[in-house]
């Protein structure tokens, strides 16, 4: 896989510091953006369901961050995908919908 433009790093740099891990991933910029308006979408959802402390918050969005940054699949980390109008449960070992 070719490397990432210094350039293309600082730009994502500059519009949030957790963007450039999921820059790794998405190699694009527009992607890696709404990859990570889903994430934390994601991690607000489940904090509101469960435990509302802010540094925990902060912390799970990295993490998060950090494994997609390593490969592991947008699905796997949010739980679900659609498929048309049905919701797919997906966690490792499950064949994603595309």
């Amino acid at each position: 896989m070719p490397r990432l433009h210094p350039r293309m790093i600082h730009d994502a740099r500059k519009i949030d510091k957790l963007l450039p891990l999921v820059l790794q991933a998405t190699r694009d910029l527009g992607s890696a953006k709404n990859e990570l308006r889903w994430l934390k979408e994601y991690i607000t959802s489940s904090q509101q369901q469960g435990v509302s402390n802010l540094k925990n918050w902060d912390r799970r969005l990295r993490q998060a961050c950090l494994d997609r940054a390593r490969g592991k699949p947008l699905q796997y980390i949010l739980g679900s995908e659609y498929f048309g109008d049905l919701e797919i449960l997906c966690q490792k070992g499950v064949l994603i919908p595309r």
